[in-house]
């Protein structure tokens, strides 16, 4: 449906007629005639060259708002990019933990309990951290990861020295 509105720019009045709301060609209308009133008040021009010099402002504001709008939609695209290659990432990270929290423990030769060293050689302590566990909640999602438990030290007396009881 068209609307037609009557609107003044410039102390003319024009019939504007249009698809968009009364209100929005009233907007526009007021717009216009506040740019070429701003060009008249600024210099001594006529009406035709004040709405053309106007008309040029306005391109100007136009033109700039669209390449600031191209750059805010390059910007979001860059972002959107980013994002989807950190989820990639994320899930590459996920089955890699999956993988190493099921990995099968080292072999150790049969009937020898683990953390215990075979008869003749002595036991080294871990070194590090070491790898890092995650524990199975009932629900069947990990929990927070967990340190694998290790043996205390034992603190032993040192060595008495000779001329000393």
């Amino acid at each position: 449906m068209k609307n037609r509105v009557t609107v003044l720019i410039a102390k003319q009045e024009y019939t504007l007629v249009a698809a968009e709301e009364l209100s929005y060609l009233q907007k526009i209308a007021s717009h216009v005639d506040a740019k070429i009133q701003e060009v008249l008040d600024a210099s001594k021009v006529s009406i035709v060259d004040g709405a053309v010099l106007a008309a040029v402002n306005i391109a100007d504001e136009y033109f700039k708002e669209v390449e600031t709008a191209e750059n805010l939609r390059r910007q979001v695209k860059e972002c959107l990019e980013e994002a989807t290659k950190l989820k990639l990432e994320l899930s590459e990270a996920k089955r890699e933990i999956f993988k190493l929290q099921n990995r099968k423990p080292q072999n150790r030769p049969q009937g020898q309990p683990q953390g215990k060293a075979p008869a003749g050689k002595p036991q080294t302590p871990p070194q590090g951290p070491g790898p890092v566990q995650a524990q199975q909640s009932p629900g069947g999602a990990p929990d927070k990861p967990q340190e694998p438990e290790r043996p205390t030290p034992q603190l032993q007396p040192p060595p008495a020295q000779e001329g000393q009881e």
